[in-house]
């Protein structure tokens, strides 16, 4: 056996069982597959049997499946708790077909390569072992298929408090600095009302953020709202139609939590257009002085006419 046929041998046996551990977990086992199947690829080249394109064509897939996954992970990943609104949609869970395309194609481009590279008993042992790994490899691929159309299938609920003005969806009238704009919140946990708050960051102490709401019934009106807590965020003041409401709230906590409802009062509000506003006035000592703010919802209740 010439030099170059060994190593031929080796390539293909060394690659074919790295890329079995992207076969059991297609996401963090991706690098390994791709890489099992570069050596494989390297491997036919050297040894140039039958059907070596169908390896080639699997490691070309692979690889546009790694640079997409990531591509997507840089930009905060794809499903329900994808920051970006464009990954949160479960047709990039079609991207794991581009994964078994690749994955298998390869893998018969083995079992071709193998029956080639090795006569008699090492032959047989090594296409029947293959053969039996892909047999596995497609029951465990079936049983996860049926588990992600399951899950596709069942609708994702989205807690939304009754009555609430959402703030990332509120007009923001006006601000003196930082940016507004809406994060996802499922990663943190289920308790944001629509899964999102209105985030203000980049802004420093003094700052101000107005935001618009719209009254259509004049009346007296109690004032409720939730905030998120984060160890890198500020104390704020409140104000309705410039009217301070409570005192500062500290916003600092090590981890991210809601604040729970907070009571801000009752007012008298007329029929039209009013503006909430939130003035960054400090940090708490112990905080990251990023003094962010994120804002869940308020809510109106009417009281009294």
């Amino acid at each position: 056996m010439d030099t170059r046929m060994l190593v031929a041998k080796v390539l293909i046996i060394v690659g074919s069982i790295a890329m079995l551990p992207g076969a059991i977990d297609p996401l963090e086992g991706a690098i390994i597959a791709v890489s099992g199947s570069a050596m494989v690829s390297l491997g036919v080249y050297l040894s140039q049997p039958q059907k070596r394109k169908l390896v080639y064509a699997g490691f070309m897939v692979l690889a546009i499946y790694f640079a997409t996954i990531m591509t997507t992970s840089a930009l905060g990943g794809w499903g329900p708790n994808a920051p970006a609104p464009v990954l949160r949609s479960n047709w990039w869970n079609l991207c794991f077909l581009l994964f078994l395309m690749g994955w298998y194609l390869c893998g018969v481009g083995v079992l071709f390569a193998l029956a080639q590279s090795f006569k008699g008993p090492w032959k047989w042992a090594s296409t029947a072992t293959w053969g039996l790994a892909m047999l596995a490899a497609l029951a465990l691929h079936c049983y996860l298929a049926g588990i992600v159309l399951g899950v596709s299938r069942t609708p994702i609920e989205t807690k939304r408090v009754k009555g609430a003005l959402e703030a990332e969806k509120m007009t923001v009238l006006g601000k003196t600095g930082g940016d507004a704009q809406e994060q996802w919140m499922k990663s943190f946990g289920t308790e944001w009302s629509g899964d999102a708050q209105l985030w203000w960051t980049n802004a420093k102490r003094g700052d101000r953020l107005d935001l618009g709401f719209d009254v259509q019934q004049q009346g007296t009106y109690k004032l409720t709202a939730q905030f998120t807590k984060a160890a890198d965020y500020g104390i704020a003041q409140l104000y309705l139609d410039g009217e301070k409401v409570a005192g500062p709230i500290d916003f600092f906590n090590d981890g991210v939590i809601v604040s729970g409802v907070l009571d801000l009062g009752s007012h008298e509000l007329d029929v039209g257009q009013h503006k909430l506003t939130v003035e960054i006035v400090g940090a708490n000592p112990r905080a990251v002085p990023e003094h962010m703010v994120g804002i869940d919802y308020f809510k109106l209740e009417l009281v009294g006419k």
